[in-house]
């Protein structure tokens, strides 16, 4: 049977890469919020990620989608040829999830890069390539969204999910209001890999430059146009509220540390050796 409807009110919607997929450090973020988040959204809270078989296996399972939510899914379909997954995420708090199918649209790849990158697009950077498209996949579900009446909130972490909202932004889409966290700054990572002195250097590197020699000026774009398109742009503690200032010329608007959600264990040491 369907699940009762959405109740009124805007929709949260929280895009990240790793949604139902272990493939970084902010899955386990994102995995620990999501009881919180509930609390205050319940029904009118969905994550937005990728799909994968493998992974899916073990973090998704398929349920029928409230009618609102059916209603989108069918409009992707119908409008756009997308094809996405819907159900739980088999975690705390067993919230819906939009798992999107990449293939489903990578017939758009070289137009929506065109579009996007012109001429410093890489279309050699597969991770890229795939961030793209998803992109544009968010992009046209939270336009959906509001095509049917409802207000949205965004919520996108990361570089990886950042073309969704830079899409929202420059298209104008009514109804929207996005939030970008970034966790660590691409460049600031490539930089201190390669053991340089960041910190003491970062008010006078040529942040451009250094993403360019580093081959990673097309993502770099990615994460500092999706800073200055957020109506919100967070970070996660003060060194990287520094970082991002500097490097992606805007300094956040607030700082939400990543506070992991431990709730009890059954003996001190336990927590200490967790911590």
């Amino acid at each position: 049977a369907a699940a009762a409807d959405v109740p009124d009110g805007p929709i949260l919607l929280e895009v990240a890469w790793e949604v139902a997929r272990m493939v970084g450090g902010i899955y386990t973020v994102i995995r620990t919020k999501v009881p919180f988040t509930l609390s205050g959204w319940k029904k009118r809270y969905a994550l937005v990620g990728i799909y994968n078989a493998a992974a899916a296996a073990t973090e998704f399972e398929y349920r029928e989608p409230p009618p609102l939510f059916a209603a989108i899914i069918q409009r992707l379909q119908d409008n756009h040829n997308i094809k996405v997954h819907f159900g739980r995420w088999l975690i705390p708090g067993y919230p819906w999830v939009f798992l999107f199918e990449l293939h489903s649209s990578e017939h758009m790849l070289h137009k929506w890069r065109q579009e996007l990158q012109g001429s410093f697009g890489n279309a050699e950077d597969a991770e890229a390539n795939d961030a793209i498209v998803f992109g544009h996949q968010v992009a046209l579900l939270v336009a959906e969204c509001t095509a049917v009446g409802r207000r949205v909130v965004a919520h996108f972490h990361e570089w990886l999910s950042g073309v969704g909202l830079i899409l929202l932004h420059s298209r104008h889409i009514p109804g929207v209001a996005t939030v970008f966290t970034t966790h660590a700054t691409l460049v600031g990572r490539y930089m201190s890999a390669g053991r340089l002195d960041m910190y003491n250097m970062i008010e006078t590197i040529n942040v451009d430059r250094e993403a360019g020699q580093r081959g990673i000026y097309n993502r770099h774009w990615i994460e500092k146009k999706a800073a200055h398109s957020a109506n919100i742009f967070t970070t996660v503690s003060e060194i990287t509220a520094f970082e991002a200032t500097h490097i992606l010329g805007r300094k956040p608007d607030c700082i939400l540390p990543n506070g992991l959600n431990v709730e009890k264990f059954t003996a001190l040491h336990e927590f200490q050796n967790l911590h």
